[in-house]
């Protein structure tokens, strides 16, 4: 029997590509593993598709902290859980979506000469994709820049979900009448408070205007929210397809995995890249890569006020035709099949 161990996480970023991949290997594979961390939000979306297996991960903070100095220890921890997991399934390949939850699970398999086949959504190498690529047969990438930051790199394309988009059917499951243009606001997987709390300082001014659907992040839902007419407010849910199929416009962190499924269904979107305070600007580098091709607007942080905002949507609503007409010009195949070539054929 075929067997294959998936990995990835720390965000759902790393963790929801592999559920684009999976009709295209499915056939290919007995039984199918996901190993990740023990707490995070990649065991939520898999966990019924794919028998999981939690072992220790760790992240380095990009600040000076205590928990930094336990990041050899529990990454040691990790790669002895890992290997036994992998001695344990024994399976043909490992496929890597990166995230630093990937990091033991890949050192593990090239100890054990398990083939692993690596991802990289983003413009520029994230590190756990740096630390691990000279043990992998090859890494794939989003954009074509990219294969070039590496030895083994190849450039496939973006790993994207295919949505069914019905619009009636949306509207009437958030409860919108569809007499306004809905916006829909994304914070990333666990939500941004700097989003959220701009969005509600505007809401009088945009329900005005829009209907909006807000996906807060589930540790943003407050036991005493108020509803209000025309606000649907959600901590996470995991069939996008209905917000959107819902919306009109949108409003974005710049992850890859949000930015591509937003772009490949002509979503007219205003991103809001995380800070380099909080990342490595890989968010910046991904949503500005779009801005030049007049495909996207861009807001940064730093220029999140209530007006910087309010002009920014009022820009998105007036110039989304442009935006659309743009949109149809970019190569945004799906890179599904290639991912899926290359996974099959170091198996």
């Amino acid at each position: 029997m075929s067997t294959i161990v998936l990995t990835g996480g720390g965000t759902a970023g790393h963790c929801i590509p592999h559920l684009a991949i999976y009709p295209f290997i499915k056939d290919s594979f007995d039984k199918f593993y996901y190993i990740g961390s023990e707490n995070g939000i990649e065991r939520r979306i898999v966990k019924d598709i794919f028998e999981y297996i939690p072992i220790c991960t760790t992240k380095l903070k990009r600040q000076l902290c205590f928990d930094n100095l336990l990041i050899l220890p529990r990454l040691v921890k990790g790669v002895k859980e890992a290997k036994a997991a992998l001695e344990k399934i024994k399976p043909s390949v490992v496929f890597s979506k990166g995230g630093y939850v990937s990091v033991p699970v890949v050192i593990a398999a090239s100890k054990l000469d398990i083939p692993v086949i690596a991802h990289e959504s983003d413009l520029s190498p994230g590190l756990a994709n740096k630390i691990v690529s000279g043990r992998c047969e090859a890494v794939l990438t989003s954009f074509k820049q990219t294969a070039k930051a590496f030895k083994n790199g190849v450039y496939t394309g973006p790993p994207i979900k295919h949505f069914s988009l019905n619009k009636q059917k949306a509207l009437d499951h958030f409860g919108f009448s569809g007499d306004k243009k809905v916006l829909l606001v994304i914070g990333g997987s666990s939500g941004s408070l700097t989003i959220n709390n701009a969005i509600t300082d505007l809401l009088p001014d945009l329900l005005q205007k829009y209907d909006i659907l807000h996906i807060c992040g589930d540790k943003h839902i407050l036991p005493n929210d108020v509803a209000q007419k025309g606000y649907k407010r959600i901590g996470y849910i995991d069939d996008m397809s209905l917000c959107y199929s819902a919306c009109d416009m949108a409003i974005s962190r710049a992850g890859a995995g949000a930015l591509f499924e937003l772009l490949s269904c002509k979503i007219p979107t205003l991103f809001i890249p995380l800070s380099k305070k909080a990342s490595r600007g890989d968010q910046i580098e991904n949503a500005e890569y779009f801005y030049r091709k007049n495909a996207c607007l861009v807001l940064n942080e730093e220029g999140l006020t209530r007006y910087g905002l309010k002009l920014k949507i009022d820009m998105l609503d007036k110039n989304s035709q442009q935006l659309l007409d743009n949109m149809e010009k970019l190569d945004l195949a799906s890179g599904n099949k290639n991912i899926a070539y290359y996974i099959k054929k170091f198996a």
